[in-house]
């Protein structure tokens, strides 16, 4: 080989690689924990986990190395490429496996200055590759040099661990292949078509449906609040009873569990250690379990004392069922972290999995356990514990897996519960409390308006370029309006999986788009009121054009902005005869108009200071304000679009025995095959 390599021209040389990861930078901040890997052949290397800044930043200054070989070809004065993978991993909440979030891969060879005499490190920006439409971007340092000898250096990471550092230790751990692709993660920002299109069906996550069922067993490990309480709670019935129940649970626990085909081995659950001695079930036929009820299992006759108690507890259950209260916690939590649909669209053309005929899955799913949880209704638990319960599953509510997709259509899916509970929940039970039906409504709601609100706010990531031409008039108005509207296209194509659903499309689609508005137009003034530069007559000329022509298309859509461009155009008037700021400017504030006139700057068309003593003996207020706040949503202004939905035909969904099996309770509402 090396005698080929020579009359080639291509030559060996031993070189070492040190290479630093700084930072990586978001599109917008996650609740999740991040990490980052690296794949060099057989090394593989990680950083530490952490988590978003302030300023969707991820910061890692993990430093490593590694040696390697390169092949030089000195008379033709090139290298042949080497390449160094990385791979960023999201840890989604209560996800067993990690996701990739996006994926770099560096050429090596170009830091290699084997033909010159610089051997200093560069640092250098890169985008990772991604299916999502908003990039990430990561900020890496890398040097390479060539070294006489391997063995002369103290720099091998198969054998040095004096100088090694715990990130550094971690890269002499190799790993296959195929963790290395490892799943895209889908959870929820927008994915980008062009992307998909290359990318097989092996990549979309199958769910195991039976991940989740430790949460009905009540051993969870997840949740260190729930597991204190774990102990002294039996996990689905309250009775007078309480030592008959418990020896009916726990010694059917460890069989339910095997009926369930789960594949977690039996040393994973040490509170099953002592039911081993129980025989497994028998096998069936397929033909068998078809024509079995979700509670018809057979139970083999060992001599076991508890075999008839068993046999007594897989035996058909009423409808109701009366859950403790850790119970219902634990039950709630387990629908709303199984995925019960997924929105996926590869290409505009390509049919989507979502059916917009009916109640979207999810939706009465989460309903149907509502009800079935009978939480709603009045006497089944007091008010305290009812508090407890709603707060804990407000929370899960809000990190909740139900759907995969975007948070558009994760939107939907709460306006269809809304009215769900809304309309259905009295239709069967006269037992229903209303203050209970309106306090769970109100705590849904606002789960689901602070997702829509930060996903808005994140949006404007878009924006940023056209803000800094905007604010600085750096366009005519007619231009700035072509590139915003380039821009706003992006967001209205959030809708085109809603169109199929008639009114009620048009209805979100408003009420989205008034919603994007509203924080886009206090978004704008307060980047003027940060920004005393801008602050000028003729930037406020161009303001005031561009949200005119903005307004003819959508109304009322930057109110705040165009009043604060007026401010600054009649500053004089406002100033001299303040008793008009009313008419000029009815929506902002006094001490917004004041902070304007105190940050407006002088051009060649204004180039005289505001005089404030008038206007702040006229309002009796001195002081600034930094930013404006947006009000926040309330019920009112969904309750006409939530009330105008038909939802009779929430029932019609079909489940496999599988998912029947695992959450039995959707056999009382649902058909089950």
């Amino acid at each position: 080989m090396s005698k080929r390599l020579f009359k080639t021209g291509w030559k060996k040389y031993k070189a070492l690689v040190v290479f630093t990861i700084h930072t990586v930078k978001l599109p917008q901040s996650f609740g999740d924990g991040f990490r980052v890997e690296w794949y060099r052949g057989n090394l593989h290397g990680q950083t530490e986990k952490v988590y978003c800044n302030d300023h969707s930043e991820l910061v890692f200054e993990n430093r490593f190395r590694f040696n390697t070989k390169f092949k030089i070809n000195e008379k033709e004065k090139t290298i042949r490429p080497k390449y160094l993978s990385f791979v960023l991993k999201r840890f989604i909440f209560f996800y067993e496996k990690k996701k990739t979030y996006g994926k770099l891969q560096l050429n090596i060879s170009t830091f290699l200055f084997f033909f010159s005499s610089s051997s200093s490190p560069l640092t250098s920006l890169f985008q990772l590759e991604s299916p999502f439409v908003f990039f990430s971007f990561m900020l890496l340092t890398v040097q390479a040099s060539c070294v006489e000898s391997i063995s002369n250096e103290s720099t091998n990471t198969l054998t040095d661990y004096k100088n090694l550092t715990s990130s550094e230790y971690d890269s002499m751990y190799s790993l296959m292949s195929n963790e290395y692709d490892g799943e895209w993660d889908t959870s929820d920002p927008i994915f980008n078509n062009i992307f998909f299109e290359n990318i097989s069906s092996n990549h979309l996550i199958n769910t195991n449906l039976s991940n989740n069922y430790h949460f009905f067993l009540n051993i969870s490990q997840n949740d260190s609040n729930d597991d204190q309480n774990d102990s002294n709670d039996d996990f689905f019935f309250s009775n007078t009873d309480q030592s008959r129940l418990n020896d009916d649970l726990n010694n059917s626990i460890y069989f339910f569990f095997n009926i369930c085909n789960s594949t977690k081995s039996q040393n994973q659950f040490p509170e099953l250690s002592g039911f081993e001695r129980i025989s497994k079930t028998p096998k069936r036929s397929l033909k068998q379990l078809r024509n079995s009820s979700p509670y018809d299992f057979e139970v083999a006759d060992t001599g076991n004392p508890y075999s008839q108690k068993i046999s007594n507890f897989l035996a058909p259950r009423p409808k109701k069922v009366n859950l403790t209260q850790q119970g219902t916690i634990n039950f709630l939590k387990s629908v709303l972290m199984e995925e019960w649909e997924t929105i996926t669209q590869f290409n505009n053309n390509q049919s989507l999995s979502f059916e917009f005929s009916r109640v979207p899955k999810s939706s009465s799913v989460i309903f149907a356990a509502i009800c079935h949880s009978q939480i709603l209704e009045e006497g089944k638990f007091s008010m305290s514990i009812f508090q407890q319960i709603e707060e804990n599953f407000t929370t899960k509510f809000e990190v909740g897996k139900f759907i995969k997709s975007s948070q558009i259509d994760k939107f939907v899916v709460i306006i269809y519960l809304l009215a769900l509970i809304k309309k259905e929940s009295t239709k069967t039970n006269d037992k229903i409390s209303s203050y209970r039906v309106n306090k769970i409504m109100n705590s849904i709601s606002e789960a689901a308006f602070h997702t829509i609100d930060q996903f808005i706010k994140d949006f404007f990531y878009n924006f940023q370029c056209f803000i800094d031409d905007l604010l600085n008039a750096k366009n005519d108005s007619e231009t700035l309006l072509y590139l915003f509207l380039e821009k706003f296209e992006l967001f209205l194509s959030l809708f085109t999986r809603q169109d199929e659903r008639g009114k009620f499309s048009e209805d979100i689609k408003s009420f989205l788009i008034r919603r994007f508005f509203e924080h886009f137009d206090a978004f704008l003034l307060n980047s003027v009121i940060c920004s005393k530069r801008n602050c000028t007559f003729s930037n406020s000329v161009v303001w005031n054009s561009f949200a005119s022509l903005l307004n003819t298309r959508y109304e009322n859509s930057l109110t705040y902005f165009r009043e604060s461009a007026t401010v600054l155009q009649m500053s004089k008037q406002i100033t001299q005869n303040p008793f008009c700021m009313n008419d000029i400017c009815p929506h902002l504030t006094g001490p917004i108009i004041l902070t304007l006139l105190k940050h407006q700057t002088s051009d060649e068309y204004h180039n005289e200071e505001n005089d404030l003593s008038l206007f702040i003996k006229y309002t009796k207020n001195d002081s600034i304000v930094s930013d404006l706040q947006v009000q926040p949503l309330s019920w009112n202004r969904i309750e006409e679009i939530v009330m105008e939905l038909n939802t009779e035909n929430w029932k019609e969904f079909s489940f496999d025995q599988k998912t029947a099996r695992v959450f039995p309770f959707l056999s009382d509402y649902f058909h089950v095959y």
